[in-house]
């Protein structure tokens, strides 16, 4: 596949002491890249990133989401946190890719890429007729992409499960192009080499992107215990120590029960404005495969 990953700036050091709904709002500027794959000071998932907020918006663009997906999410914030980048812009390109999970084309039709692949970067798939690479469940299949995201930024994947991203590794494909770059490897040199005649792939990505940060940063979060799935209460840095605990009893917890039930109903209200919006160009957001 001769497709690449994308990039996006660095968030100034004065927006950490911003809200998270601020920071969100502030993130990608209309002026500003995509920020750089690698995560790190400066340049960290903003905390309203969540899988509860996610998934509300993927329901908003893909209302018949297959429930097969309704953890994806959390798979892209677990695995992206312990590999250590901006999984939150991984998961907007695989809305672009996919179609929201739809697996459809631009014009309505079925994508050479189908859903039981598990591929949600169109990995493998170089044209024509070509499917691509096939994971066996949700979360390799997302690790697969992050994996593969990840060696456009210059870092070596010790295990690579996809065949193609060990190829690329090995055969040193990505080296001349990473030397030619200035600074860290952002999104959007990433979006430039993933779909090279696609001019508007890396706008089609930080469409997706603003849409998120702008309708559901400012929302409670409808489902706080899945960050407890995460991270099980440490921070960042400790998620690649151990495996995540497991969150706490729900039934034990009147307080968090409330929160969840206003969040999901203040979440449904953003859902429906964001279908209203999305409307009139998802078409143009569809998969460059």
């Amino acid at each position: 596949m001769t497709k690449t990953k994308f990039a996006a700036s660095v968030l100034p050091a004065t927006m950490l002491a911003l809200t998270a709904a601020a920071v969100a709002a502030q993130s990608l500027p209309q002026t500003q890249v995509l920020p750089p794959i690698k995560a790190g000071a400066g340049n960290q998932v903003p905390e309203c990133a969540t899988p509860g907020r996610l998934n509300a918006y993927l329901a908003s663009r893909n209302p018949r989401l297959d429930p097969r997906f309704s953890a994806i999410a959390t798979q892209y914030m677990r695995q992206g946190e312990e590999l250590g980048l901006r999984w939150d812009m991984t998961f907007f390109q695989m809305i672009v890719e996919t179609r929201s999970l739809e697996f459809k084309r631009g014009n309505g039709e079925p994508s050479v890429v189908r859903p039981a692949q598990n591929n949600f970067a169109g990995i493998g798939a170089t044209g024509g007729n070509v499917a691509g690479d096939s994971y066996p469940d949700v979360a390799t299949g997302v690790r697969a992409h992050l994996q593969h995201v990840l060696i456009y930024a210059g870092e070596r994947v010790a295990a690579p499960i996809s065949e193609r991203t060990r190829k690329v590794q090995d055969w040193g494909i990505l080296t001349a192009w990473q030397r030619g770059l200035h600074g860290p490897v952002t999104y959007a040199d990433l979006a430039r080499n993933w779909a090279p005649s696609d001019r508007s792939y890396a706008a089609g990505i930080q469409s997706v992107t603003r849409r998120f940060y702008d309708h559901f940063c400012s929302l409670p979060d409808p489902a706080p215990q899945l960050v407890l799935d995460v991270r099980g209460g440490r921070s960042i840095a400790a998620v690649a120590a151990r495996p995540p605990d497991r969150a706490p009893d729900r039934a034990q917890d009147p307080a968090s029960d409330r929160q969840r039930s206003a969040g999901a109903e203040l979440a449904q209200k953003a859902i429906d404005r964001a279908k209203r919006a999305d409307d009139a160009t998802r078409s143009a957001l569809g998969a460059a495969m």
